[in-house]
């Protein structure tokens, strides 16, 4: 159950802290008073979505913290796998920042958000008049039915096969090309493979190339520059440089050690003997390359003609070039077997279909037993709820069976629900006929066969706080007075909290919190009071009989009280 709650800079809720009780829990107040603040905080604690505009003006960021105790094993077993001390109370905690990303905490480990989403609906689930809204879109009932019947498991393989059969819907429609639009593609990547495969290109091939068209292009002034360099090295007055420069050196040796101003003269003259020694072996070999036989200039530009059109085309150096090249073989080797994986990815796309159909079909007849006592059950929950003559029945359609034949297969509509359509059926009152729900029930009957789906579905736990969100509007008179009693009973299992504008719901409450807002140096905020017996009654007063609390009035609530507590 949800024992704390604390709330800063939400809204107009600047710093909220609430102590909530065992059992049934209600908030009352004014319209606009922050009651919704309260249920947002929660919600932000189970996963929901965070934005800015919520942040309380002039604060830079929002903070909720919420403490869960007796939590289910269901819920410390996220928090084993996610490896977070697995302690009870589990806390929560949401930072929602201006500037920058929301955050989230579980026992001061921080987690990513979807992480609050799983274990949330494990700790806390909210119930508004949003879900009343899902009741009046059709394609919604069979989740309802689901979560009575706990289809889970089976609802989570249909989504396994269900994927499974769309990939390879996927992979087959990509090979049922038509044979036009094959053979064009064939001839393209022929054309292509040969255009390649003719030029022949070589690893490192155009640098080389346009390395030696630079030296043809420049070859006079090349070999000018490299003789005038030959004539000093070799020339025969001076013994040629190299020499001379090791006769200097030589006599260097000698007087350095004499006087020490040559010394640092020593390793340079080495150094530059050993790098113009290096020059001369450069010249020589290269005023051989230069006398070779190769290519000539017209021939090294044609062929970089043919190197660039690739270029263009397929890549701008050799690896893509070679990528493309590699990229073409494999299609066209895939079309040609193309006949083949045709018909053996069609057999794969066949067997997909019968593991969900197979899976499929044990769902709806799963839905179909569960359907007799989901209505059943139903109907109990709500003659307790101000509607005894209620009748109701769950009516199915299902996707008719396809041919085994491809072009059927590819055109059905495998989804992840399986087969069926459903649609709760409902007739309110003796002698009418069953109808749509969404045709004949009244505001208040949509409400209160909301509450009593919820209270029969079986995938809340005993553990899990229900939060009811203004769930009763739309009812008044003996059916409120019913919703109390069956929120009261639901409340002797599980924590209940329920924002409620009914006299009757707050009641029957064992625990009663005002939310009211008032200005504080200028500022409007957001107040939440655990009410006392005469706070309470003075409160439930209000909620009868309107803003005059009369002795009439008083009595009445306190008739309310004291019938809930009988």
């Amino acid at each position: 159950m949800l024992s704390y709650l604390h709330i800063r800079g939400l809204a107009i809720a600047d710093d909220l802290e609430i102590e909530l009780k065992p059992g049934f829990n209600v908030m009352t107040g004014e319209t606009g008073a922050g009651k919704s603040i309260v249920v947002d905080a929660v919600g932000l604690l189970s996963g929901g979505r965070a934005y800015r505009e919520m942040i309380r003006t002039g604060d830079e960021r929002a903070v909720v913290e919420g403490v869960f105790t007796d939590v289910s094993k269901k819920a410390l077993g996220y928090l084993e796998n996610w490896d977070i001390p697995a302690t009870d109370p589990i806390q929560i905690k949401r930072v929602i920042h201006r500037s920058t990303p929301s955050r989230a905490f579980i026992n001061g480990e921080l987690v990513p958000l979807n992480r609050l989403a799983e274990i949330g609906p494990k700790l806390v689930q909210i119930h508004s008049q949003n879900d009343q809204q899902l009741l009046l879109q059709p394609e919604n009932h069979l989740e309802f039915l689901d979560d009575f019947a706990g289809n889970g498991e089976k609802l989570e393989k249909l989504s396994a096969l269900t994927l499974r059969v769309m990939e390879s819907k996927k992979t087959y429609r990509s090979l049922l090309l038509n044979e036009k639009e094959k053979n064009q593609e064939m001839d393209m990547l022929r054309f292509q493979i040969r255009e390649i495969e003719t030029v022949d290109l070589k690893p490192e091939e155009l640098e080389n190339l346009m390395e030696r068209k630079s030296i043809l292009k420049n070859a006079g002034r090349i070999k000018e520059a490299l003789g005038e360099m030959e004539a000093i090295f070799h020339n025969e007055e001076q013994e040629g440089l190299v020499n001379v420069l090791g006769h200097l050196n030589d006599h260097l040796a000698k007087v350095a050690p004499l006087q020490s101003r040559f010394q640092p003269y020593l390793e340079p003259l080495n150094q530059a003997i050993t790098m113009i020694s290096e020059l001369e072996q450069d010249i020589s070999e290269t005023g051989m390359e230069i006398q070779e036989t190769g290519m000539s200039l017209d021939e090294i530009e044609s062929r970089l003609v043919e190197i660039e059109r690739l270029q263009r085309k397929y890549g701008e150096s050799y690896p893509e070039i070679i990528k493309h090249l590699q990229e073409c073989r494999t299609r066209l080797s895939d079309l040609e077997e193309l006949e083949f994986r045709v018909k053996e990815q069609g057999d794969q796309l066949m067997a997909a279909h019968r593991d969900w159909w197979t899976a499929a079909i044990q769902l709806s007849e799963t839905r179909k037993k569960a359907a007799t006592r989901f209505t059943k059950t139903l109907k109990e929950e709500l003659g307790g709820l101000a509607m005894p003559d209620v009748k109701l029945k769950f009516q199915f359609t299902m996707d008719p069976k396809p041919p085994l034949i491809s072009d059927a297969i590819l055109a059905f509509p495998h989804r992840e629900t399986g087969l069926d359509h459903g649609e709760l059926l409902i007739s309110p009152n003796i002698g009418e006929e069953l109808k749509p729900l969404t045709k004949v029930a009244s505001g208040g009957e949509i409400s209160r066969i909301m509450l009593a789906i919820k209270a029969i579905s079986a995938g809340e736990e005993d553990s899990v706080t229900a939060v009811f969100d203004e769930v009763d509007a739309g009812i008044g008179g003996q059916a409120a007075v019913s919703l109390a009693t069956k929120l009261r009973e639901l409340s002797l299992s599980r924590q209940v909290l329920c924002v409620t504008h009914l006299g009757q719901v707050a009641a029957a409450a064992s625990g009663h919190f005002s939310v009211s807002k008032t200005v504080v140096e200028g500022r409007t905020c957001t107040m939440v009071q655990f009410l006392s017996k005469e706070q309470r009654l003075q409160e439930i007063a209000r909620m009868t009989g309107g803003r005059e609390i009369t002795e009439t009035s008083l009595k009445h609530a306190a008739e309310l009280i004291g019938g809930n507590n009988e």
